[in-house]
């Protein structure tokens, strides 16, 4: 599959009333594409302006594929954080501890430093923090939390 075609599945299902089994068949099909695609098409979905109607729940279903599935990261972590500052919402606590997860606390808590550190904008400097402020937290109790909730709402 390609970015597109994750994407437009993924929207679909979200506007479906079977929304959950739908991103469950979705979370099946994701397991066996490339981790780049599967990445950069979940990571999209939180760049995504053209649906302000629907921005938390897509990002909420979104940093639920990104989580349950951690797809493996390749990027450059500092511009994939800035890049979703454009349209993150704050509370979405899973963007932020994917990158925990699969980049490493501590590596990730060092960008937002220096983020903070050297940002001239106020809005980059407040996400940064709300980012902080997620994985500055006990780390193995959220990552016992969020695979308890994802896994028994995405689990095949």
């Amino acid at each position: 599959m390609e970015v597109s075609e994750i994407q437009e599945e993924f929207y679909a299902a979200c506007d479906n009333e079977n929304q959950w089994e739908n991103l469950r068949e979705l979370v099946i099909k994701l397991k066996e594409e490339n981790p780049d695609i599967v990445f950069e098409a979940i990571f999209g979905i939180f760049m995504n302006k053209s649906r302000p109607y629907s921005i938390y729940t897509d990002q909420y279903a979104a940093g639920g594929l990104l989580w349950k599935l951690k797809p493996k990261y390749n990027g450059n972590l500092r511009e994939d954080i800035i890049r979703s500052f454009e349209n993150w919402d704050l509370s979405i606590e899973e963007l932020p501890w994917y990158f925990a997860e699969v980049a490493g606390k501590q590596r990730v808590c060092d960008e937002l430093k220096s983020i903070i550190k050297e940002s001239l904008n106020d809005l980059h400097k407040t996400l940064a923090e709300g980012y902080l402020y997620f994985i500055n937290r006990d780390q193995e109790y959220h990552r016992r939390r969020l695979n308890y909730y994802w896994d028994r709402e995405l689990d095949e």
